[in-house]
């Protein structure tokens, strides 16, 4: 009987044994699972913090970007601006120095076209009473 007793105690212990390897087993598979998926976790929240920070410096550069875009326009239209005015202020004095010039001349080819009617009319023979008022506005413009 003792040893059937000792024999019983035996398979006890070996059954208590087995359980509690098979909860540590399936405790440490839990564990390694918890473990696997909190790791999984940081990564994946790391990773966003990663994308944001990145999402971040890039909108950065590209505000930086466009105010050096908008500098580099603002400068090329005020250059425009200056160029306009330096061109709009060559011409006004250019016309201002011609003005006077043309103004000669056109009264001079006014003249000259003035000549040339008064002796087409003075050589014209049947306008003979014209002649002697043309001549007498000639000898007057001679004066």
């Amino acid at each position: 009987y003792r040893l059937m007793q000792l024999q019983s105690e035996g398979d006890r212990q070996l059954e208590k044994i087995a359980t509690q390897m098979k909860i540590d087993v399936e405790l440490v598979g839990v564990e390694s699972g918890l473990t696997v998926q909190r790791i999984q976790d940081e990564t994946k929240l790391e990773t966003e913090k990663l994308r944001e920070q990145s999402v971040a410096d890039s909108n950065v550069e590209v505000a930086k970007a466009k105010a050096e875009v908008d500098v580099i326009y603002a400068d090329g239209h005020l250059e425009s601006a200056k160029n306009i005015a330096k061109a709009e202020k060559v011409a006004f004095e250019a016309e201002g120095i011609s003005a006077p010039l043309n103004r000669k001349q056109n009264d001079h080819i006014t003249f000259i076209h003035k000549l040339r009617a008064q002796q087409a009319l003075a050589e014209n023979d049947k306008v003979s009473t014209i002649k002697s008022n043309l001549c007498f506005e000639i000898d007057s413009l001679d004066k």
